[in-house]
């Protein structure tokens, strides 16, 4: 879906005798790069399976578009979630500046990534909660 042309590939996508999973999300990620949620939900709505390549790349649009419920209600009902789930949750909670609910996120699971310390951090430091920042910093088991 170079360029935005969503139409043309629906109309390929359409005329598919045989969509396998690939197909699918190859759809979703059109729909979600070209920040069309509500045709992404629906094509999402209508997918006879999922993977989570599929619920992450519905996740992701929610968090470019800053559609913090529908994300959460997405996470919620994820099968399986990967890093790049939880950290998507993450992102868009510290994005939107709800960081309590990011933290509450952060201190239920314990194998997080750098990157999660980092955008953690980075939310505690934009909306000048330094010293929560620091605690976090102190924390981190590692530090680049």
């Amino acid at each position: 879906m170079r360029n935005g042309h969503c139409h043309l590939a629906l109309r390929l996508f359409n005329d598919m005798p045989y969509r396998n999973l690939f197909s699918w999300n190859l759809m979703l990620a059109g729909y979600v790069k070209n920040r069309r949620l509500a045709d992404a939900r629906n094509l999402f709505d209508l997918m006879p399976q999922k993977d989570v390549v599929s619920w992450n790349t519905m996740l992701s649009g929610y968090v470019r578009s800053g559609c913090v419920d529908e994300a959460k209600l997405v996470f919620d009902n994820m099968p399986h979630k990967d890093s790049i789930s939880w950290n998507g949750l993450l992102a868009v909670y510290v994005q939107n500046g709800r960081l309590e609910e990011a933290r509450r996120l952060f201190e239920s699971k314990s194998d997080w990534k750098l990157i999660s310390w980092n955008c953690l951090m980075g939310g505690y430091v934009k909306r000048k909660m330094l010293g929560d920042a620091r605690q976090l910093f102190d924390r981190m088991p590692v530090r680049d």
